[in-house]
């Protein structure tokens, strides 16, 4: 019945306006079909009238068909950056979760002959990317482009080198800015590098791959005690797709204090440790 819901959460999917998508409808957003369950998500929050309303999203929804969401109620909108939840340094309690035998979906995506030679003349160092590799110009904009006045150089397999894809190493001290469902790159097959919009395929700091489900899982906050079923791409679909576990925690936790009336206004909240005790933060964990 109307007004007898406490909460109402969600995430209606975000591929039909994140920035990602180059082919997104920026001039008609709402005739887009991905895009329709985003109005029957707010059709049900209009209907029900909850007391407290949380839509998972990202960030290009603030744009979206100009303030779209200031139509159907009046809510503070803001950004959580998962690192601030130690999503990089969250670990499950190693006396109270049980230990795998093994470590789950350790393996990386296979990348293709062409990709693999590219990924190996990527330098082993931070902030290196597909920028760094030989006959690439990068201008004061950040724009790249074949450096014309060298033979352009040829992979084993006929192709050019600089047919370019998107890789770029993490370091040990960075945190991923996101992670994605894909683990390879996807873009358009191109000459030159000129307002195009990537998906980065994050590689391993030292060792020629892209990072692995588990890894993924890792920087999203899951304890290696979780495992995730489907086909192999699946996993990384699920994986990237998914609310850093801490950041969830948080959030659940939060809106359970103020549905009992125990939330303040102060802008922290800190997690009792056992909550839940199986993923309680070990006081000896590290990074």
């Amino acid at each position: 019945m109307q007004g007898d819901i406490d909460i109402i959460c969600g995430g209606p999917p975000c591929q039909g306006v994140s920035g990602f998508n180059r082919f997104r409808n920026k001039e008609a957003p709402l005739d887009d079909v991905k895009n329709h369950q985003l109005l029957v998500f707010m059709d049900i929050i209009d209907y029900l009238k909850p007391r407290y309303v949380l839509m998972e999203n990202i960030v290009d929804i603030l744009k979206f068909a100009g303030g779209f969401l200031g139509r159907y109620a009046k809510a503070r909108l803001g950004m959580m950056a998962a690192g601030s939840y130690d999503v990089v340094s969250y670990m499950a309690d190693v006396q109270s979760v049980p230990q795998p035998s093994m470590l789950y979906d350790h393996r990386p995506y296979k990348l293709n002959k062409d990709d693999l030679y590219r990924v190996c003349l990527i330098p082993k160092k931070k902030g290196a990317n597909f920028r760094n590799l030989r006959g690439v110009l990068v201008g004061q904009d950040k724009k790249v482009e074949c450096d014309s006045s060298i033979p352009r150089e040829m992979l084993p397999s006929g192709k050019p080198l600089l047919k370019f894809r998107p890789f770029g190493r993490l370091w040990w001290d960075e945190i991923v800015p996101t992670v994605v469902t894909r683990a390879e790159p996807h873009n358009q097959v191109f000459n030159l590098i000129k307002d195009i919009i990537f998906l980065w395929a994050i590689l391993h700091p030292v060792q020629d791959r892209v990072l692995t489900i588990r890894e993924n899982a890792r920087l999203q906050g899951f304890p290696d005690c979780y495992q995730i079923y489907g086909p192999f791409k699946e996993r990384y679909v699920q994986v990237g797709n998914a609310v850093a576990i801490p950041v969830a925690l948080a959030l659940g936790y939060t809106f359970g204090l103020a549905c009992q009336g125990l939330s303040d206004d102060r802008p922290v909240t800190t997690l009792p440790l056992k909550f839940p005790k199986c993923l309680a933060r070990s006081s000896s964990a590290q990074t």
